[in-house]
C-alpha cells in the first residue's frame, strides 16, 4: 500500500515539472521564406570604355544608390555624380595609361562585377605657332618657329609635311624647330608622342608673295641717288616696276641685297618731287602691292 502511494506522488511531480519546463522554454520562430538578399550593382554599359586623363566616362545600370563608390583599379574616383541608375565621373589626371578594372561598391557592401576600362595616353594638341608664318626666303634664326600646344614631352616627334624634322622640347606646351626649305603655301605640322598617339595636323603658312613695307632715300650722289625698297620675299632676279616700267632700261640699276631689301639707283631728270608708283615682281610672277612715294 505504501509503495502505491509513493508511485502516485512521483507521477504527479513529474507531470508538474514537465509543464513548468515547457512553459519556460522559448518557442522556435519559423517563417515561410528567408530574408531577401540585396542584389549587387548592375552595370549595363560604360560610355566610352576608354578615355584620356581628365576625360568623362558615364556608367549606366541599376542599383547604384546615391552613395556608391567607383574604383579604377585601387584608385577611388572622387570627381563624380551619382544616381541610382547612372554615374558620371572624370578620369583622374595622374593616372598612367593602361587597362584598369572598374567596379562599383555600394554602402551596404555589395560590389559589382569588374569591367575593363582603358586609360589612354594624353594626346598632344596643337593650338598655334610663333611666328604664325615665315617668309620662304627667310634665313637662319628667322626660320625658327615655336609650336604651341599641350601634352608634349621630351620624346615628342615633330612632323613637317609628314616627315620628322629636328626639334627642341621646351615644355609640355612648347616645341621649337627650324622650318626646312619647302615650296610656299600651306604646310602641315603635327606632333607625335608615339606611333599611335599623334595630334591632329595644323596648317602653317610659308609665304612667297613679295610685299613692300617701306621705301626711303639712301645715299645721294652727283647725278643719282639710291631709293631703298624694304619688305619681304624679294627673290633673286626680282624686277622693280616704277610707274609701270621695269627698272634696268638704260643706266638705272636695281641691286638685289637680300630677301628683304632692294636698292634702286635712280637718275632723276628734275629735283622736283613727283609721285612714283612702285611694285616688286618675283621671277615666278608673284607681285607685291603697288606703293607710292614722293621723291625726285
Amino acid at each position: 500500500m505504501g509503495h502505491c502511494r509513493f508511485f502516485v506522488i512521483l507521477l504527479v511531480f513529474l507531470s508538474v515539472s514537465t509543464d513548468v519546463f515547457s512553459a519556460e522554454r522559448p518557442g522556435r520562430v519559423t517563417t515561410g521564406k528567408s530574408a531577401p538578399r540585396l542584389s549587387a550593382p548592375l552595370v549595363l554599359s560604360i560610355v566610352p570604355a576608354q578615355a584620356e586623363p581628365k576625360g568623362k566616362i558615364t556608367i549606366f545600370g541599376a542599383g547604384f544608390g546615391d552613395s556608391a563608390k567607383v574604383y579604377l583599379g585601387s584608385v577611388e574616383i572622387l570627381d563624380k555624380t551619382t544616381e541610382d541608375d547612372r554615374i558620371e565621373f572624370t578620369v583622374p589626371e595622374h593616372l598612367q595609361a593602361g587597362l584598369y578594372a572598374l567596379y562599383i561598391s555600394r554602402g551596404d557592401g555589395a560590389v559589382s562585377r569588374p569591367y575593363n576600362v582603358t586609360v589612354l595616353p594624353l594626346r598632344p594638341l596643337l593650338v598655334g605657332f610663333t611666328p604664325e608664318r615665315i617668309d620662304s626666303c627667310a634665313q637662319g634664326g628667322d626660320r625658327e618657329v615655336t609650336v604651341l600646344g599641350q601634352n608634349f614631352n621630351e620624346n615628342s616627334a615633330l612632323l613637317f609635311d609628314g616627315a620628322v624634322v629636328k626639334s627642341r622640347f621646351i615644355s609640355p606646351e612648347a616645341i621649337s624647330f627650324v622650318v626646312p626649305q619647302a615650296p610656299g603655301g600651306l604646310r602641315h605640322i603635327m606632333v607625335k608622342n608615339s606611333s599611335d598617339n599623334a595630334s591632329l595636323p595644323m596648317a602653317f603658312s610659308v609665304e612667297t608673295q613679295p610685299e613692300i613695307n617701306m621705301m626711303r632715300i639712301g645715299a645721294e650722289y652727283v647725278n643719282y641717288y639710291e631709293l631703298i625698297v624694304e619688305g619681304r620675299n624679294f627673290y633673286q632676279g626680282a624686277a622693280l616696276y616704277v610707274d609701270g616700267r621695269p627698272v634696268g632700261d638704260g643706266r638705272e640699276r636695281l641691286i638685289y641685297v637680300n630677301c628683304h631689301q632692294l636698292v634702286y639707283q635712280r637718275y632723276p631728270y628734275s629735283q622736283t618731287d613727283k609721285t612714283l608708283r612702285v611694285q616688286v615682281v618675283n621671277p615666278n610672277g608673284e607681285a607685291s602691292q603697288v606703293m607710292t612715294i614722293n621723291t625726285p
